[in-house]
């Protein structure tokens, strides 16, 4: 295995993508940081959308994760 610590995860956060994206799955939880700066038309262009940057926040203790939030 190339990245042995990814398949253990039960919550891996990625980035950037150009918008905040959180999927759970089977006690599992991926979360994908927004861009810092905001989409160009080569984005936008290309994918139908636009999105807002930002800054994902998240408090993660004992009992898994909470508070999430994008600070724009």
């Amino acid at each position: 295995r190339e990245y042995p610590g990814v398949a253990d995860a039960e919550i891996l956060c990625s980035g950037h993508y150009h918008h905040t994206n959180v999927r759970s799955q089977q006690n599992r939880t991926l979360m994908v940081c927004p861009s810092l700066t905001a989409v160009g038309d080569w984005w936008s262009n290309g994918h139908g959308m636009r999105s807002d940057p930002g800054t994902l926040t998240v408090l993660i203790g004992p009992d898994g994760w909470s508070n999430l939030e994008v600070l724009r």
